[in-house]
């Protein structure tokens, strides 16, 4: 997808761990998930293109974001933008905690989030 260059944005970037509770499946900290990770990021970040924080993952087993905390944070390493969603089927759902993942992006060091407008990516102060 990122080589593709027909996107501007990764969303769900490890949605493989919404039923991984537990590490019934399999263990984020393993050596391959990380390296598989790890290369994603670097061809996002080739492509010029930002990943989406989304907090619909606390609705699923999984309770956490989409990505882990320790994806968002290599991705501030590799100075990938970000931008955050809730993926919100129904008003109540607008701001799902929407104030909590912007105060994590900040601790993790981002000043910005990004919009897009006709693929265009706009940086917004956070």
């Amino acid at each position: 997808m990122a080589k593709s260059k027909l996107f501007d944005s990764v969303a769900h970037l490890d949605v493989i761990k919404t039923f991984n509770s537990n590490n019934k499946f399999f263990n984020e900290n393993e050596k391959w998930y990380k390296d598989e990770i790890n290369k994603t990021l670097k061809e996002i970040k080739k492509s010029k293109m930002a990943i989406e924080i989304n907090t619909s993952g606390y609705t699923y087993p999984c309770k956490g974001l989409f990505p882990s905390l320790w994806i968002i944070k290599q991705a501030k390493k590799l100075n990938i933008p970000i931008t955050i969603g809730t993926d919100c089927h129904f008003a109540h759902q607008i701001d799902f905690k929407l104030d909590d993942t912007i105060k994590l992006a900040k601790n993790i060091g981002y000043k910005n989030i990004v919009m897009f407008k006709k693929r265009k990516m706009i940086k917004v102060l956070i």
